[in-house]
């Protein structure tokens, strides 16, 4: 699991190159090309392509996509996530996930249902590796 990997500081740090700060509220569609870390409020889409992150006092109400999610705050909203979703213990995602990976922290939220859209290939072969392992 990620958490203890990297301070809420370090991620604070190190994970936006877009930022929609504390106190400001946006409405429409937002797609960025790299990372956002949202720290205020967003009614609308959201596409990254890079690590989209929820700071604690962040909320977002619409559907999201991104390459990565971290949630501190709130998603009131559907999550897919190209390669993984982490709720952390002061994180509330209501909506469904489709994601590959996915951690939760103790004491985050997860209210809607989770797809780990894992392709049949890639479950078949898992399934082999066990037969031939007993």
């Amino acid at each position: 699991m990620p958490f203890g990997k990297a301070s809420k500081e370090e991620i604070v740090r190190d994970s936006a190159q877009s930022y929609i700060g504390e106190g400001t509220t946006v409405e429409g569609k937002i797609f960025c090309e790299g990372s956002l870390r949202v720290d205020g409020k967003v009614k609308g889409e959201i596409e990254a392509k890079g690590i989209l992150t929820v700071g604690e006092k962040g909320v977002v109400e619409s559907n999201v996509k991104a390459g990565e999610v971290q949630i501190m705050g709130m998603i009131n909203g559907n999550v897919t996530s190209d390669r993984k979703v982490e709720i952390y213990s002061t994180g509330k995602l209501i909506g469904d996930v489709n994601t590959p990976k996915i951690a939760i922290e103790e004491g985050g939220i997860l209210d809607g249902k989770c797809n780990m859209n894992i392709n049949k290939e890639t479950l078949i072969s898992k399934e082999k590796r066990v037969d031939i392992q007993k």
